[in-house]
């Protein structure tokens, strides 16, 4: 995010009048300790609500968003090096494609619409519980936003941001709430509070449109490693000169970290990704590639776990990475993770048909020239 800033600054046409001047990464990290990166990238360290705080709200970890944001409203950082009026808040995945215009004022901010919200009568009796001075029909006035991407003046800011906090914990602490507006609860919190405090927000639906992206995640992912190939000394990086490819992108490994075990991420997975689809609850037979041959089955479950090759338990999800091809084809491969080994797996098909797999070429993440093992499907 901060190379892409960096990169869209000094493509603004407005040159050295460009409005796209500072930069802060604001983390919430244990007490607000440092992470070790602070001096790559402009940050400030808040604390993050501790384990007993979590447990109050079911693990729900993006809680610490509008904490982190109350907290360094109250510091001499905000009020002594945040120099400008306006600010814009974005998530590190919300990556600027473009320079980005202000078009926000005092008293109205610029923020893009979530279609996915769509405050609706099923919502009223919780929006009516949480800001009852809004009546039974407050939700006709809660907007389809959250927090981010957000460009704000700062007063606007340090308006809602307590509001936003507190209608967050609520909500998430509420049995009703928390089942029914589940993993953007947050976001929830800050159009609410919004609502509640008159501030209402001009609704942008291209806030950051990719050029010529007709796939959002391809051109995410194309940005991040653009940013990863970039930054001098980055961890994931070859030694500079060296042919060998990135030893680690974005691509489908984070899913094993999150995705993969998010409650609702192989769910999603199977409705985006046919090749999900057509790999969920089979069963191969696998024949290993060293001497002495062995023989090991292994199931694909529709849950994303994965039983076998010598009794490991791993889970399972689409790799997509460009640069693993050929060995490792877009839409036509794999991860297999877990009990310390990461293997990628190049799914064969029938001739002619590419909705009927038929095979599982798995070979070590580590080196996609050998194989380990080949598979065939029950």
């Amino acid at each position: 995010m901060y190379f892409h800033w960096k990169k869209q600054r000094a493509l603004d046409p407005a040159g050295v009048c460009t409005e796209l001047t500072g930069f802060t990464r604001l983390v919430a990290n244990g007490n607000g300790d440092p992470d070790g990166i602070e001096g790559e990238i402009p940050s400030y360290f808040v604390k993050e609500y501790d384990n007993n705080d979590l447990m109050r709200f079911h693990g729900y970890r993006v809680i610490n968003r509008p904490y982190s944001v109350v907290q360094f409203l109250q510091t001499a950082y905000w009020r002594e090096k945040v120099t400008e009026e306006y600010v814009y808040i974005a998530e590190t995945d919300h990556i600027l494609t473009q320079p980005l215009p202000n078009r926000a004022k005092p008293g109205s901010p610029m923020a893009y619409i979530f279609n996915y919200m769509g405050p609706n009568p099923a919502h009223a009796n919780i929006i009516k519980k949480m800001w009852p001075e809004g009546g039974s029909e407050g939700y006709k006035r809660v907007q389809s936003i959250g927090p981010s991407p957000v460009v704000v003046h700062k007063n606007d800011l340090e308006s809602i941001a307590r509001e936003w906090k507190d209608l967050s914990e609520k909500l998430k602490v509420n049995p009703e709430a928390d089942s029914k507006l589940g993993w953007v609860i947050e976001m929830w919190g800050y159009a609410i509070a919004a609502a509640k405090i008159g501030l209402r927000h001009q609704e942008f639906s291209d806030f950051q449109p990719p050029e010529k992206a007709n796939a959002a995640a391809f051109y995410l992912i194309n940005a991040f490693n653009e940013a990863m190939g970039n930054i001098s000394g980055w961890r994931r990086q070859p030694p500079p000169g060296s042919a060998q490819r990135l030893i680690q992108s974005v691509y489908g490994r984070r899913r094993l970290e999150w995705f993969s075990r998010h409650q609702n991420g192989f769910a999603t997975e199977k409705q985006t990704m046919p090749l999900v689809g057509q790999l969920g609850a089979t069963d191969w037979i696998c024949t290993s590639a060293d001497a002495p041959r062995r023989t090991e089955s292994l199931q694909l479950s529709d849950a994303g776990d994965v039983n076998g090759l010598g009794g490991t338990r791993s889970r399972w999800g689409t790799m997509n990475d460009p640069t693993l091809e050929p060995a490792c084809p877009v839409y036509a491969c794999i991860f297999i993770d877990g009990s310390g080994q990461q293997l990628d797996a190049k799914v064969g098909f029938a001739t002619g048909d590419k909705t009927t797999p038929i095979s599982l070429t798995i070979m070590s993440h580590k080196d996609l020239l050998k194989t380990m093992w080949t598979c065939t499907k029950q």
